[in-house]
C-alpha cells in the first residue's frame, strides 16, 4: 500500500477524534504530520506498522515465519483497537479487534492467552457501543470461557508434572517450573470466575426483561393479579371491616355547587319528584351540611331546602 495511502489504508482503520472537532492526524499542525497528542502520535505510529505488515514484500520476507508475522500483525490491530475504545470510537475499535482475531486464529491454538485477550477486548466494545450487541458480547464472553477452560485443564496436568516438564499436546503452553503453572493456574481459574458471573448476570437480566414483556402483553386481567390483585382486595376487606360491596351500583349524592339549592328546591316542589329523588336531596342536604363549617353570620341564612 505504501505511505501515499492517506490515514485510512485497506483495513478501514481511521485516525481516533481529537478535541479540535473530530479532525484527523493530517489535520494536525502546519505540515499535517505534527501533534502534541500522544493518543494521536501512538496511533500514527502503529497504523503505519499495520500498513507496513501488510505491503507485500514485507509478507514475502516473512514466508517462512508466518507465525510471528501474524502475532506482530495482530498486535498492531489489538493496539489500534485499544486506541480506538479509549476515544470513544467503538465501532472502529470492533473492527480493528476482529481482524486481531482472524490473525491469530490462524497460528494460535485453542488455549492461547492471546485469543483470551481479543474475546474478552470485543465482548467489551460491543457493551460501550451506542447501540449495544448483548448476543455478540455474550458469544465472545463464551468463547473467552472456553479458552480458559482448555487452559486450566493444560496447566493442572504440568502442575501433576516435573519441574519443566514439557507441555499436553496442542496446548500453547511451554515448558516452565511448576511454581509458575501453578501461579498461572490460580490466575486464569479467577479470571474464569468472572467471565461466569458476568455470563450469568446478563442472563438472568435478559430472562426478567423477557416476562416483564410477557406480562405486559397478556392485557389488564393478568396485569392485575402479576401485582397481586386478589391481595390488595383482601388488605381493603380487612381495612374496612368485611370489605367493600363491588356488586352493587355507586350512588350518587347528588349535585354540589352554586345551582345546588335551586336544583334541590326544584325536584322538592316538582310534581314529578319522586320518593328516592327526595331521599337523594335530603342526603345531600345532610352531606354538604356536615362538610360545610358553621359561621355565626349563617344564621339568618335561608335554609338549605325551601319549604314546600
Amino acid at each position: 500500500e505504501g505511505d501515499g495511502d492517506g490515514e485510512e489504508g485497506a483495513s478501514g482503520s481511521k485516525a481516533p477524534a481529537t478535541d479540535d472537532g473530530g479532525k484527523g492526524p493530517a489535520d494536525q499542525g502546519d505540515n499535517g504530520n505534527e501533534t502534541d497528542d500522544p493518543l494521536q502520535l501512538a496511533w500514527q505510529c502503529l497504523d503505519l506498522a499495520r500498513r507496513i505488515f501488510e505491503r507485500e514484500d514485507t509478507k514475502q520476507m516473512y514466508k517462512d515465519d508466518v507465525v510471528n508475522y501474524k502475532v506482530m500483525l495482530s498486535d498492531a490491530y489489538s493496539n489500534l483497537g485499544d486506541i480506538n475504545l479509549r476515544n470513544e470510537m467503538f465501532d472502529q475499535a470492533v473492527s480493528d479487534y476482529q481482524s486481531c482475531l482472524e490473525c491469530r486464529e490462524e497460528v494460535c491454538k485453542k488455549d492461547d492467552r492471546m485469543l483470551l485477550e481479543v474475546y474478552h477486548a470485543i465482548a467489551i466494545a460491543h457493551t460501550m457501543n451506542s447501540k449495544p450487541d448483548k448476543q455478540a458480547f455474550l458469544d465472545h464472553f463464551r468463547k473467552a470461557v472456553e479458552v480458559c477452560e482448555l487452559r486450566i485443564a493444560a496447566l493442572k496436568k504440568m502442575v501433576a508434572a516435573e519441574d519443566n516438564a514439557p507441555p499436553p499436546e496442542g496446548s500453547s503452553l511451554a515448558a516452565q517450573p511448576r511454581a509458575r503453572s501453578e501461579k498461572e493456574l490460580g490466575d486464569i481459574e479467577l479470571i474464569l470466575v468472572d467471565l461466569k458471573e458476568r455470563i450469568e448476570s446478563e442472563e438472568i437480566e435478559d430472562e426478567r426483561e423477557a416476562e416483564m414483556a410477557g406480562g405486559s402483553s397478556s392485557g389488564a386481567g393478568s396485569s392485575a393479579a402479576a401485582f397481586g390483585g386478589d391481595a390488595i382486595a383482601a388488605l381493603a376487606a380487612q381495612a374496612f371491616g368485611g370489605g367493600i360491596p363491588t356488586t352493587e351500583p355507586v350512588k350518587t349524592l347528588g349535585v354540589f355547587g352554586k345551582g345546588k339549592k335551586a336544583k334541590q328546591g326544584e325536584q322538592g316542589r316538582g310534581p314529578e319528584a319522586s320518593g328516592d329523588d327526595a331521599k337523594r336531596l335530603k342526603t345531600a342536604t345532610a352531606v354538604s351540611a356536615a362538610t360545610t363549617p358553621a359561621k355565626e353570620s349563617d344564621a339568618d341564612a335561608a335554609p338549605a331546602v325551601p319549604p314546600v
